[in-house]
């Protein structure tokens, strides 16, 4: 089975723009784009045609014993490696190929699942990419999410790329590539990977759920991935998300902060962030095309501030996973929005 050809189509073009050659690719490659657009998914497919037997042009054959194996989350000769806090994103392949890899699992069930992938993580994939293949032509490791390895991972890392073993493909996925070390980014071929424009995500997100126009239309402008979108509507947060967009709408991107705080409850306060990072960015494109630097409605953002805006939410993106007190970091930065938007109304 391709994913890529059968359900993450936007990434079709990319796929086979790699795989028209696909014998010279380079040994390292950066998949970089959004989040929640399928780049594991577009990772692992690549890795199936690298571990098929009996490849037809630029597709896996999907019956030889490789392809087989992949299916059968078996492969000795893929090898995933995932911060463990992102076992709800992998599908069931990569997830039970990145097992292997979960060393804080043994012993320590009840320990909160790390959101970084450890030095330790790494360098067990060394030793594993170090000897030849079990049984294809060649051995490939995704990382998924790599701005997830820490200072140390990403060092253990540079080994690999810096010295490669024969026949060894390495496709790190990242949808923040500045994360990762100048070190790591310079030795990987990066490719960029698109979003679907917001009528195709809705033409996707119709042929997979029950939603009306009016909800397909804020799905689609939220700004998030079609494979987060996706999660959303399953796990029935769909009107959560809703709520928190036509809310920014309605009320001209007031950040009060108690509805702000409350829709971090429900929703999680990164994709809250990210959200309200997205109205922001549509507010300025908007003025920009409309040409003016306020609302009909009296609000007055200028574009000075939508950036400043913008840059704030984003700081506060960064700082979300290290803050000792998450709590703290929301209603500092949304109280410094409202403060903002306050005083541009003023102007």
């Amino acid at each position: 089975m391709r994913v890529i050809k059968d359900e993450r189509g936007w990434l079709a073009p990319t796929y086979e723009r790699l795989t028209r050659d696909w014998a010279q690719l380079p040994h390292a490659l950066l998949l970089s784009g959004p989040e929640g657009i399928g780049k594991a998914d577009l990772a692992l497919d690549l890795a199936r045609l690298f571990l098929c037997d009996n490849p037809s042009g630029p597709d896996p054959c999907g019956a030889c014993t490789g392809c087989s194996l992949i299916e059968g989350s078996i492969h000795p000769d893929l090898h995933i490696l995932s911060a463990e806090a992102n076992e709800s994103s992998l599908s069931a392949i990569l997830q039970k190929h990145a097992e292997r890899y979960w060393l804080d699992r043994k012993g320590a069930s009840a320990k909160k699942p790390s959101d970084q992938i450890t030095v330790d993580s790494v360098r067990s994939l060394n030793e594993s990419l170090s000897s030849t293949a079990k049984i294809a032509r060649s051995k490939v490791a995704i990382i998924q999410n790599a701005d997830n390895l820490n200072r140390n991972a990403a060092n253990a890392l540079l080994k690999l790329l810096e010295e490669p073993t024969p026949n060894t493909y390495l496709i790190l996925t990242s949808a923040t590539t500045h994360r990762l070390p100048v070190t790591v980014r310079s030795r990987c071929a990066r490719i960029n990977c698109d979003a679907p424009d917001a009528a195709a995500l809705r033409i996707w997100l119709a042929g997979r759920h029950a939603l009306d126009e009016i909800a397909l239309e804020g799905l689609s402008q939220s700004g998030l991935g079609p494979l987060r979108l996706d999660r959303l509507v399953e796990k029935g947060q769909d009107q959560n998300l809703l709520a928190l967009w036509h809310n920014l709408k309605k009320n001209l991107g007031r950040f009060d902060l108690a509805a702000m705080m409350g829709y971090c409850d429900q929703l999680g306060p990164e994709l809250v962030l990210a959200v309200l990072q997205r109205f922001v960015e549509r507010e300025f494109r908007a003025r920009v095309v409309a040409g003016c630097r306020s609302d009909p409605g009296g609000e007055r953002w200028t574009r000075a501030e939508l950036i400043r805006a913008y840059y704030l939410l984003g700081d506060a993106r960064e700082r979300l996973g290290s803050a000792l007190d998450t709590q703290l970091c929301l209603e500092s930065t949304f109280s410094q929005l409202e403060t903002r938007r306050r005083q541009a109304e003023r102007v």
